[in-house]
């Protein structure tokens, strides 16, 4: 078992429903201060799908 804990400000309820579909991105301003493609998290839930494992998210905007 993995896990990973965000330090920034939390993220949306909203996107977290998409965040791990290809693409998908929070806040086009900062990809195009940073790059990206929106496909990080994608990946990775394709690779821990073929390790047969699972993976979700837990924030809470603001904390």
């Amino acid at each position: 078992m993995f896990s990973v804990r965000d330090t920034g400000s939390g993220i949306e309820r909203e996107y977290q429903k998409k965040m791990f579909e290809k693409f998908s991105q929070e806040n086009m301003s900062y990809n195009k201060k940073y790059g990206g493609a929106g496909l990080g998290l994608a990946i990775v839930k394709e690779l821990v799908a073929l390790m047969n494992g699972t993976i979700f998210i837990e924030s809470e905007p603001g904390k």
